[in-house]
C-alpha cells in the first residue's frame, strides 16, 4: 500500500514539474506567473509527502509533515489569486482577502513549526507501525482545524468566482472557463471526501494527486483553448477596442458597466442626454433602434442607440445591453447625397423635381409663383460661349436670392428658366418682389474681363394661389402663360395674373 502511495506521489511530482516548466516557458502570458507559483508550492507539498514516507523517526516525519502543510497553505492562496487574475476581479476587496489569508497562513506556519513548545496546533503526535512501515498520527486542536478549514474555504471561494465568471461571459468563450471550473470543483469535492470520508473507509488518495486535477484541466485549456492569452484578455481588447459604445444596464435601466467608447461618450455628451427620454426607451421593453442628435454649439453629432432587453426565464426583465454607434459621418454623407439629389449642380438651388415636391408639401395657405426667363440668353451663349452663359445664370440666381425671403422657394426648371414660390404672399407683395429682381439685375457683375450687354429677365407671375385647389403643374401653366405675355411686351418686365 505504501508503495502505491509513493508511486502516485512520484507521478504527481513529474506531472507538476512538467506543468511548472510549461508555465515558466509561458511566463509572459497573463496569470501564468501565479500558475507557476502554484506549481512551486505543489512541488514543496509533494516532496514533503514523499520524504515523510521514506523517513522513520518521529522528528523527521513531523518536520516533513510541516513542509507539507506549508505547501498546502500557500497553494490555496496562489490558486485563489490565479482565479482572481483570470476572472479580472482584481480589486481592493480581493486584495484585502488575499493579504488576510497570507497573514493567517504565515501565523499558522509559525505556530506549526513551534508547536512542540506550546501545542496550540496539535494535541497529540505519535507513530504507529502498520505492515512494516511507520505512519504519523496527528490529532489537531480547534485552532489547527480552523487553519485547515480556511484553506478549504479559500479554495471553495475561488471555485465560486469561476462559476460566477462563467455566467457572465459570452457563450463562445464559456468552454474555456468550464475547463478550469470543472477541475477546481472536482478537486474541492475530492479534498472534502478525503478529509471526511475516504480516511474513515480505509481508502486514501494523495492530496497532491487530487490537486493535480485543476492543473490538468488548466493545462488542457492552455494547449487547446490558449485561455491564458485569449481569455479574458481578448474579451477586454475586443470590447474596449470597439468603436461602438457598450453599456450593461440593470433591470432599472441604470448603467452598471461601460466600455471605453461608452465612457468617452458619457464624458463628452453626458450633460446633453435627456435621462427621461432614455428611461422611456428602456422601459418600453422593445428592442428598437433610436436616433439621437446632440448640438454642442460647435457641431452637430448623430448617434444610433439600440437596446437589447435581457429577459429571464420567468419572463421578467433582468437588465439590458445598449449599443451606441456614432453615425455622424454616415448622416453627413446622407445629407450630401440628398443635397446632390435635390439641388441643381450649377446654381445650388432646387431642381425642378424637388421644387415640385416642396410645393406639394405645402399643406395650406396662399402662395405666388413667378416663372423667370433670361432675355436673349441664346445670343449670349452663341456670342460669348457657354462658360460666360453659366456665369450669367449664376449671377441672375444671386440677384434673385437677394430679393426673396428665407421661407420662399427658388429652383431652376432647366436651361435659363427659373421658378420662385413666395409663401404667404398676395399680389401686391408679388409685384414688389418681381420689380426688385429686375432692379437688382442692373447691379450684377457677371464676369471680369468681358463686357456684356445689359442682362434682363422676363417674369410671369401668378398670385393668390390656393395650394389646396391647384397643384404645381396647373399653377405653372398659368405663370408660364404670363411669362409668354412678358416676352411679348418686350422683355425685362413683369406680367402678373391675380
Amino acid at each position: 500500500m505504501q508503495f502505491i502511495y509513493i508511486f502516485l506521489n512520484m507521478v504527481s511530482l513529474v506531472v507538476i514539474s512538467l506543468l511548472g516548466a510549461f508555465s515558466y516557458h509561458n511566463r509572459e502570458e497573463k496569470c501564468s506567473k501565479y500558475f507557476m507559483y502554484a506549481m512551486i508550492f505543489m512541488v514543496i507539498w509533494t516532496l514533503g509527502t514523499i520524504f515523510e514516507l521514506f523517513v522513520h523517526d518521529l522528528g523527521s516525519k513531523v518536520f516533513f509533515r510541516n513542509i507539507i502543510q506549508f505547501g498546502m497553505a500557500f497553494v490555496s492562496v496562489v490558486d485563489y489569486w490565479f482565479v482572481v487574475c483570470y476572472t479580472e476581479a482584481e480589486n481592493k476587496i480581493h486584495k484585502s482577502i488575499m493579504q488576510l489569508f497570507v497573514v493567517l497562513n504565515s501565523i499558522a506556519m509559525i505556530l506549526l513549526f513551534t508547536d512542540p513548545m506550546h501545542h496550540l496546533m496539535r494535541s497529540s503526535v505519535y507513530l504507529i507501525e502498520s505492515e512494516g512501515s511507520f505512519d504519523l498520527i496527528v490529532t489537531s486542536t480547534g485552532l489547527g482545524i480552523f487553519f485547515v478549514l480556511i484553506r478549504f474555504f479559500l479554495f471553495a471561494f475561488a471555485t465560486l468566482l469561476l462559476f460566477i465568471h462563467l455566467a457572465k461571459i459570452f457563450k463562445s468563450m464559456q468552454r474555456q472557463v468550464i475547463m478550469i471550473s470543472t477541475g477546481f470543483l472536482l478537486a474541492l469535492v475530492l479534498l472534502i471526501a478525503k478529509q471526511y470520508w475516504f480516511e474513515n473507509q480505509g481508502f486514501s488518495i494523495p492530496m497532491s494527486a487530487i490537486m493535480c486535477l485543476p492543473y490538468f484541466f488548466i493545462s488542457v485549456g492552455i494547449f487547446k483553448y490558449d485561455f491564458l492569452s485569449v481569455s479574458p484578455l481578448a474579451k477586454d481588447w475586443v470590447i474596449n477596442s470597439l468603436e461602438e459604445g457598450i453599456f450593461v444596464l440593470s433591470k432599472e435601466g441604470k448603467i452598471l458597466e461601460s466600455n471605453t467608447a461608452a465612457t468617452r461618450f458619457l464624458s463628452e455628451f453626458g450633460t446633453l442626454i435627456d435621462r427621461e427620454d432614455l428611461n422611456e426607451i428602456y422601459t418600453s421593453g422593445k428592442d428598437l433602434v433610436h436616433q439621437l442628435r446632440f448640438d454642442t454649439g460647435v457641431e452637430t453629432r448623430y448617434f444610433e442607440l439600440k437596446i437589447h432587453h435581457l429577459v429571464m426565464t420567468n419572463g421578467k426583465m433582468g437588465g439590458g445591453v445598449a449599443v451606441l454607434r456614432d453615425t455622424t459621418s454616415q448622416m453627413i454623407r446622407q445629407f450630401e447625397l440628398k443635397e446632390k439629389a435635390e439641388l441643381d449642380g450649377l446654381t445650388q438651388i432646387y431642381n425642378r423635381r424637388t421644387l415640385e415636391r416642396k410645393y406639394e408639401s405645402i399643406k395650406e395657405g396662399t402662395v405666388c409663383m413667378m416663372i423667370i426667363d433670361i432675355d436673349k440668353f441664346k445670343k449670349i451663349n452663341d456670342t460669348f460661349g457657354h462658360p460666360t452663359g453659366d456665369a450669367v445664370i449664376i449671377g441672375v440666381v444671386r440677384a434673385m436670392k437677394k430679393c426673396i425671403r428665407s421661407k420662399d422657394l427658388i429652383g431652376r426648371l432647366g436651361g435659363d428658366e427659373f421658378c420662385i414660390i413666395l409663401a404667404d404672399c398676395f399680389e401686391n407683395a408679388c409685384e414688389v418682389i418681381a420689380n426688385r429682381v429686375l432692379e437688382e439685375l442692373g447691379y450684377q457683375q457677371y464676369e471680369n474681363g468681358i463686357k456684356l450687354p445689359a442682362i434682363g429677365v422676363s417674369i410671369g407671375a401668378y398670385s393668390n394661389i390656393d395650394v389646396n385647389q391647384m397643384n404645381f403643374k396647373e399653377a405653372y401653366k398659368v405663370a408660364d402663360a404670363m411669362l409668354y405675355q412678358a416676352k411679348q411686351n418686350g422683355g425685362n418686365c413683369v406680367a402678373l395674373k391675380q
